[in-house]
Parts: structure tokens; C-alpha cells; sequence
């Protein structure tokens, strides 16, 4: 899971959010613009999941569950694919 966490991290940098680390193996992604715009991220199964419980994604569909967040949280510039 760390590779994941880490290409996570790259990947929301490039949506023009802010990567930041988390105890355990989890992930947490904000926008810069406004800090109440936050998440984190884990991988306990086969989904990715916020910390609220929503499912966003499947392991190992890393670029497009970082897309989806993005998405969902405003990111202020990177390409959606």
C-alpha cells in the first residue's frame, strides 16, 4: 500500500492539492485554497475509502480515484483524465 500512498500523494499534487502524510496507512489530501476542503484516504480492502466511510474508488485504480477526489474536493488546476 505505501507505493500506492506515495503515487496518491504525486497525484494529487498534480491536481494542485496538498498531499500530506497520516499515521497508519493512509493518505491525506487538501486544498490549499480552503483547508476545511480535506480528506483522508485509506485502503483497508479492495476500495478506497474517505475517513467519513465513502467508497471512492477501486485498489489499484490509483489515477482515477485521485481524479475523482480531485474532482470532488475542487482541486484548483491539474488535467482530469
Amino acid at each position: 500500500m505505501s507505493e500506492e500512498l506515495t503515487q496518491l500523494a504525486r497525484l494529487f499534487r498534480e491536481h494542485g492539492l496538498a498531499a500530506g502524510e497520516c499515521p497508519g496507512p493512509s493518505q491525506a489530501v487538501t486544498n490549499p485554497v480552503s483547508s476545511s476542503l480535506r480528506e483522508v484516504v485509506s485502503c483497508p480492502t479492495d476500495r478506497y475509502l474517505t475517513n467519513w466511510g465513502y467508497e471512492v474508488g477501486e485498489r489499484g485504480q490509483v489515477r482515477a480515484m485521485a481524479d475523482r477526489l480531485a474532482l470532488l474536493l475542487g482541486g484548483p488546476g491539474g488535467e482530469a483524465r
